[in-house]
């Protein structure tokens, strides 16, 4: 549910006088940002990833079939550690349409609520 113009202001309002009172406050609650966040999960997948490479050849050079599985479940864990902050961030309360709002799977309408 999108909000009313006058709620907007307001919040522009409370949101421009948390900055002027306490700027320091301010850049705490904001976090870091999405496109922070998805780069240091690439970095951190890609280094896993990289890893995982790793420890696989090794068990494939020795001819240690665990370590070779480890390093596979390494490489996948992963990947998906790196790729599945981008999938949520990217659709969890995104609105499609007025009214209309995604979240955690079940699309809820103005009528449901």
């Amino acid at each position: 549910m999108a909000l009313s113009e006058h709620e907007m202001r307001l919040l522009e309002q409370m949101e421009r006088a948390l900055l002027d009172e306490d700027p320091k406050l301010a850049h705490t609650l904001r976090g870091p940002s999405r496109h922070h966040s998805a780069r240091r999960r690439m970095l951190v997948g890609g280094i896993g990833l990289l890893v995982g490479i790793a420890v696989m050849v090794a068990g494939a050079f020795w001819q240690l079939t665990p370590v070779g599985i480890a390093g596979f479940v390494i490489m996948l864990v992963a990947a998906l550690f790196a790729l599945g902050g981008v999938h949520m961030s990217d659709e969890v309360g995104q609105e499609d349409e007025p009214g209309h709002v995604e979240h955690s799977g079940r699309d809820l309408n103005e009528d449901d609520l």
